[in-house]
This record gives C-alpha cells, sequence and structure tokens, in this order.
C-alpha cells in the first residue's frame, strides 16, 4: 500500500469538498433539466421526438397533434393486446387498454372486453391473434391491423384459424394515446367500403370538440 503523506483529517476534508462539489454540479444539472422541461411545457408549438423500443421509426409529438408512426404503433399494440386476452391476462388487458380510451367510452369499451372472455370462458376455448399486415390511411385517419386469429379448444385441443381486421384510429391527450374509434371484424380490411362511413364519423368528433371547447369556455 502506498503512502501518500496526508492525514486522516486531511483526507476526510478533501473527500467532503470533493462530495461537495459533485452535489452541486448534481443540484444545477437537475436545476438545467427543470427549466427545460418547464420551458417545453408553456411553448405548445414544441416538437418532441421519440423512438421506444417497440417501435420501428422515431414519431413526433407536436402538442396533441401526433404523426403516422404513433398511430400506427399504438394502434398496433392496441389490437395484439385485445386480440390475446384470455382469462388469466383479463384484468391487466382491461386495465391498461381501458387507459387508452376517452372517459366517457372507457366503461363501455371495459364490458365489451369482460363480454368477450365469458364468452370464451363459456365456448371453453382460447383466441390468439398474430398480426400480419398494417395499413394506415391518412383520409380516414384510421389504421387497420390485419392478421390471423386462432380459436383453440381447451379440451380437445382442436384450432381453426381465420382472417380478422381491428380498425383503430388514434388520438391523443397530453401525449398520451387515446382510442377514438375501436372496431373488429372478420375477413381482411374493408378500407374502401368503411372510408364514408369514417369521414362523417370523423366530422361528428370535430364538432363534439368544438362543442365541448365552447362549454368549457363558456
Amino acid at each position: 500500500m502506498f503512502n501518500t503523506g496526508k492525514s486522516n483529517g486531511d483526507k476526510s476534508w478533501s473527500a467532503s469538498v470533493n462530495h461537495s462539489r459533485m452535489m452541486t454540479q448534481i443540484a444545477l444539472g437537475l436545476t438545467a433539466v427543470i427549466i427545460v422541461q418547464t420551458i417545453m411545457l408553456f411553448r405548445q408549438e414544441t416538437v418532441v421526438v421519440v423512438t421506444p423500443p417497440n417501435f420501428t421509426e422515431a414519431f413526433t409529438i407536436v402538442g396533441d397533434q401526433v404523426s403516422e408512426p404513433y398511430k400506427s404503433g399504438f394502434a398496433l399494440f392496441a389490437a395484439n393486446m385485445a386480440g390475446n386476452v384470455s382469462s388469466k391476462n383479463a384484468d391487466f388487458v382491461v386495465n391498461t387498454l381501458k387507459t387508452m380510451f376517452p372517459v366517457q367510452y372507457a366503461d363501455e369499451y371495459e364490458n365489451q372486453l369482460r363480454a368477450q372472455i365469458a364468452a370464451l370462458k363459456a365456448r371453453g376455448v382460447t383466441e390468439q391473434f398474430l398480426s400480419l399486415d398494417l395499413i394506415y390511411n391518412k383520409a380516414a385517419d384510421t389504421v387497420w391491423v390485419y392478421g390471423d386469429k386462432r380459436t383453440i379448444s381447451k379440451k380437445s385441443g382442436s384450432q381453426t384459424t381465420m382472417k380478422w381486421t381491428y380498425e383503430i384510429r388514434i388520438s391523443a391527450s397530453n401525449g398520451y394515446p387515446k382510442i377514438l374509434h375501436f372496431v373488429q371484424y372478420a375477413g381482411a380490411p374493408n378500407t374502401k367500403g368503411r372510408m364514408n362511413d369514417l369521414r362523417i364519423e370523423r366530422e361528428n368528433e370535430k364538432k363534439d370538440i368544438k362543442n365541448n371547447n365552447k362549454e368549457s369556455l363558456s
């Protein structure tokens, strides 16, 4: 062991000085982070670019306006969650997806999903959804998640597979994903046949938003 020639008192003082300097630097760093976050909070046009681990490309958030990858990514997430629900993971799936629905639709969606789970249990089957493709239509601002839905008998183990589609429209509130439209049906995506209905639905949504804004200001 090497002898530095410094007493224990000198070492304690040096350690204290170094510790104090380090804590000061940390405090300054945290202050800078808080300042930046405050500026971002009050600047509505701040652009946030994010690439979560389960997304294949970056998405942007400007206020409550989000990019196509954001909508497609969370639509795929919601479809895979709903398509692979079972009695074992029911509470987890319901609680996770329920937070993605606007408050006025959350309870209705929970009831539908739990009814789906009850029906599977009564039939003695489980279901699995394997997503194969995804389509985003800008005009309808809607995502179609297409794949195979497999139904498996708990008793015999026999399986049947059919094509299945989830039709989802995603928005955002304070950066958090919100599902404004969620429909599922057998077969391939009916993109052309659904366009007119989806446009009408979007127009009604915009009217509701305007009315809600007027009510909040009055």
